[in-house]
């Protein structure tokens, strides 16, 4: 989940992390998260984090 102002979005990370988001992603992360909305999630397709890495590569 990720927020943005005073707005919440769901972010669906299973096509870049699978079963791994967890260990990958924590709570306060600064991620850059590119991808497309469906639905009410948006889905990513990539996830970098503040030191410029893809997570979850």
């Amino acid at each position: 989940m990720g927020r943005k102002g005073d707005r919440t979005v769901n972010v669906d990370a299973w096509d870049v992390c699978g079963d791994n988001t967890q260990q990958s992603v924590s709570v306060g992360d600064e991620l850059t998260v590119e991808g497309a909305f469906s639905a009410r999630d948006f889905d990513a397709s990539t996830i970098i984090n503040a030191g410029g890495d893809t997570v979850c590569s």
